[in-house]
């Protein structure tokens, strides 16, 4: 188990937060180890600590707003031999998503 040093952001990264990244889905950041995350990553950090990984994931990592979920969408496809009756099912559901 990872041992995490919980801080608050400071000033100028609470700033930039409130001012660029406050919607529905972020209600504030923490800082863990000197990296920011969203507030509700301490909800479920003990399930992300412990989640298994296997050799055949296939892990996309993005910046926001860069086409996350289509290149999601493409990666399952691709990796469903273009099951499109598969991928009517939601996203986030078949593909799952840590921020």
């Amino acid at each position: 188990m990872v041992d995490i040093t919980y801080s608050n952001v400071d000033e100028e990264m609470a700033f930039i937060q409130n001012k660029c990244l406050n919607n529905s889905y972020q209600k504030g950041c923490i800082k863990a180890n000197d990296v920011v995350l969203p507030v509700y990553y301490k909800k479920f950090e003990k399930c992300i600590e412990d989640m298994d990984i296997r050799d055949d994931d296939i892990w996309v990592c993005s910046f926001m707003k860069a086409g996350t979920t289509w290149c999601q969408e493409m990666t399952w496809c691709i990796a469903n031999d273009l099951d499109f009756n598969g991928a009517k099912q939601n996203l986030f559901e078949r593909f799952p998503f840590l921020e």
